[in-house]
């Protein structure tokens, strides 16, 4: 009996304890693994995108003063001990090939048509580009350069044209006041008739046509006269690329004229200069239709 109770308290016993002891599950948390996820974006194509090139924009207007024609710079010098006087220098827009008289008067610029030269130099004579050089010295010249009363002339070269006799188309009085033995001065313009001219010319480029525009002043009234706009400059003229005819002044001596060239739409990135002569394209004689009076080089602007 005894041992029948002690085998149930033993059974009894593990039960109880077997009840007591927990048993912890461990649960595994699950954890992703992290992926670089990239995103799919599309990148566009750099493309070869043409460098511009630089190209020179043709200019579309010009504009020009127009001064008096021919110029020059003389130079005289005066030995008292060989009593010479030495006459030289340069004159530049006279007519291609032209022959004129260099004088030096006891007058002044003011007379048209100066008295008998006290020297006259021997002819000097233009090249194909209306230039002209002298060198002349005069003997037994007592007395030195006198200090007023003096003009040096160049002259028109023949009576043909518009002119009927020689006239001074450029000239300098001579001052001395100082009594110098050297003196050196630029010619300029005289009282014949249209040789104090000056005025302006304007170039314009708009829808395929060139048209150019002329203002001249103290031209001889109602008189007519040759233009044209030629490669090169007043210096160094070349081919013609505007005729422009011939313009006429009015009842004042004044010229406000305008000329279209049509399908002329570009103008020439190089040097142009204008030329107006003292007489008309139907003058007779060649050289006379291209005795210049005005002349100015062209400035090109876009």
């Amino acid at each position: 009996m005894f041992t029948v109770i002690s085998l149930c308290l033993l059974i009894l016993t593990a039960g109880c304890h077997l009840f007591d002891s927990t048993a912890e599950a461990a649960i595994p948390t699950a954890t992703p693994t992290a992926r670089n996820a990239q995103q799919a974006s599309p990148t566009a194509k750099a493309k070869n995108t043409p460098t511009a090139k630089h190209t020179s924009t043709a200019p579309t207007q010009a504009s020009a003063n127009l001064n008096h024609q021919p110029t020059g710079t003389i130079h005289l010098a005066y030995d008292a001990s060989a009593k010479t006087l030495n006459v030289q220098g340069t004159v530049n827009g006279l007519a291609p090939n032209s022959t004129h008289t260099l004088q030096i008067a006891s007058d002044t610029c003011a007379n048209p048509k100066p008295t008998t030269g006290q020297y006259t130099l021997p002819a000097i004579k233009a090249d194909t580009n209306g230039h002209a050089t002298f060198n002349t010295t005069f003997k037994n010249v007592t007395g030195g350069i006198q200090a007023s009363g003096l003009a040096i002339n160049v002259l028109s070269n023949h009576k043909t044209g518009n002119r009927t006799e020689q006239v001074s188309i450029a000239c300098k009085n001579i001052n001395n006041t100082h009594r110098s033995t050297n003196l050196q001065f630029s010619l300029g313009p005289t009282a014949a008739p249209n040789e104090k001219a000056t005025g302006k010319v304007q170039l314009g480029v708009k829808n395929n046509s060139t048209t150019v525009q002329i203002s001249a002043r103290e031209l001889l009234p109602n008189s007519s006269h040759a233009a044209t706009i030629r490669m090169g400059t007043c210096q160094q003229p070349g081919k013609v690329i505007y005729d422009l005819k011939n313009i006429k002044a009015d009842s004042n001596g004044n010229i406000h004229q305008s000329t279209t060239f049509k399908n002329a739409s570009n103008l020439p990135s190089s040097n142009m200069a204008v030329f107006i002569l003292a007489n008309p394209t139907n003058t007779t004689t060649k050289q006379d239709s291209n005795d210049l009076i005005m002349c100015g080089n062209l400035r090109m602007t876009q």
